[in-house]
C-alpha cells in the first residue's frame, strides 16, 4: 500500500472553505478569529469560527449574489477578560455581520444537544452562513453550418377584392379568418393577402366595416376570391 504523503493537495484541500470564511469573518469585523472552540479559562478578545455543517440555500439570498448551491454554517463565539466583554465583541460581530452583503447571520441560539456533542458548555453565539456556489459555465452554442433560413410553413395565401355595390372596390374593410389573430386590411383598391392554414382552409371572413361586422362566404378551393359586401337594406 502506497503511503500518502501528509503535504497531498487532497489533504490539504478546504471544502468548506473555512480559512477562507475566517479571514471573511475577520474582514467582516476587525477583530483577530481563530478556528475552532474557545478555551473554557478567560482569556485574550478573540472571535473563535467552528464549521458545523451545510444547509440548504433555500430562498435565502443577498443583492448581487448568484445562484447558491448550499450555505456553510459556522458557530461564532467569543471570549475576553470577562463575560460582558466577551457578550459585547460577540454582539458587534454579530451587527457587523448582518451590515454585510456576503454572508447571512443565523441569531437563533444552537440547541443544547448541540453543546452537548461538542463536549462544551452553552455560551452566546450565532452561526455565520456563507454561500458556497458551484461556479456555472453557460453551455457553448453549437458552430452554424448552414445560412439561416426563416420561412412559413403550412400557411396559403388567400388573395381577392373585396367590393360593394355596383362593383365598388371597398377600401380599409378588416378581414379575419376563424382562428388567426392576424387579420387583412384592404388597400385602396380592395385588394387583400390573407395566410391562412393549407390543412384547414377557413370557408368565410369576417369583414369588418363602417356598418359593423359582415361574414362572406368563400369558394371552396379558390385561393382568388371576388368578396361582395351586401348593400345595406332598404328602410
Amino acid at each position: 500500500m502506497t503511503r500518502r504523503d501528509a503535504r497531498s493537495p487532497r489533504q490539504s484541500r478546504d471544502p468548506l472553505g473555512v480559512t477562507a470564511h475566517t479571514k471573511l469573518l475577520a474582514d467582516i469585523t476587525g477583530k483577530s478569529v481563530e478556528v475552532g472552540l474557545p478555551p473554557t479559562a478567560k482569556g485574550r478578545s478573540a472571535l473563535y469560527l467552528h464549521p458545523l455543517e451545510l444547509r440548504e440555500a433555500g430562498p435565502a439570498r443577498a443583492a448581487g449574489w448568484q445562484p447558491v448551491d448550499a450555505l456553510a454554517a459556522h458557530l461564532v463565539t467569543a471570549t475576553a477578560p470577562d463575560g460582558l466583554q466577551a457578550l459585547g465583541l460577540l454582539s458587534l460581530s454579530a451587527l457587523a455581520a448582518q451590515e454585510d452583503r456576503r454572508v447571512l447571520c443565523d441569531l437563533v441560539p444552537p440547541p443544547t444537544a448541540l453543546w452537548q456533542a461538542l463536549g462544551v458548555t452553552p455560551r452566546p453565539s450565532w452561526t455565520l452562513l456563507v454561500p458556497l456556489i458551484k461556479p456555472r459555465e453557460p453551455a457553448a452554442a453549437p458552430p452554424v453550418t448552414a445560412p439561416l433560413s426563416i420561412g412559413l410553413s403550412g400557411l396559403v395565401p388567400i388573395t381577392g377584392q373585396v367590393v360593394g355595390g355596383g362593383g365598388r372596390p371597398q377600401a380599409g374593410v378588416r378581414l379575419t379568418a376563424p382562428g388567426l389573430g392576424a387579420p387583412a386590411l384592404t388597400d385602396l383598391q380592395g385588394r387583400f393577402r390573407l395566410l391562412v392554414p393549407a390543412d384547414a382552409r377557413p370557408t368565410h371572413l369576417t369583414a369588418v366595416t363602417r356598418r359593423g361586422e359582415v361574414r362572406l362566404a368563400l369558394r371552396p378551393g379558390d385561393l382568388s376570391q371576388t368578396l361582395v359586401i351586401p348593400p345595406p337594406p332598404e328602410t
